[in-house]
């Protein structure tokens, strides 16, 4: 299937969204393969620290995440990713392992939306932000699009794809 191969660039060519959506994903295919050679296993967190105020109350919530998926994609919150939202516990609840998960990625699929409007859960959320032209003397910030990883705590009863 085509959906992580490279994209071949010629001289001329009407550029589109799509190449450089078709290039990030063949770029992320390869880093993730490069983190299989290293560590077979090589996934997990990196930093975890569960919010204990909100424990209290019955709810499960995260005050600071970082490491990788399985499936190679990073995370870090609250540094470049959104916290999840906070996982209310019911008390009939006794014995359950909670996941940090985010929605699979799908061959074809849509995989991001503009803003976190309704919809099924996708993975990645759109925010605008100013940022800053890195040439000096050039005309300063400009407002961007940037792909927030939507992180979210679930529990076994949850379907985790």
């Amino acid at each position: 299937m085509y959906w992580n191969n490279k994209v071949l660039w010629a001289e001329g060519m009407f550029l589109r969204t799509q190449h450089f959506q078709q290039l990030e994903r063949y770029l992320d295919r390869r880093s993730e393969n490069g983190l299989r050679w290293l560590n077979p296993v090589g996934y997990g967190f990196a930093d975890l620290e569960i919010d204990e105020a909100l424990l209290r109350t019955g709810k499960i919530a995260l005050s600071r995440a970082t490491g990788i998926m399985p499936d190679g994609t990073m995370f870090d919150a609250p540094g470049a990713d959104d916290h999840p939202v906070p996982l209310e516990v019911p008390g009939s609840l006794r014995s359950s392992l909670i996941h940090l998960a985010v929605p699979i990625r799908r061959a074809g699929g849509y995989e991001a939306r503009l803003d976190a409007g309704g919809g099924p859960p996708l993975r990645w959320i759109g925010q605008e932000v100013d940022v800053n032209d890195v040439i000096a003397g050039s005309d300063g910030a400009a407002p961007i699009t940037i792909a927030k990883l939507n992180l979210q705590l679930i529990d076994d009863g949850q379907e985790l794809a």
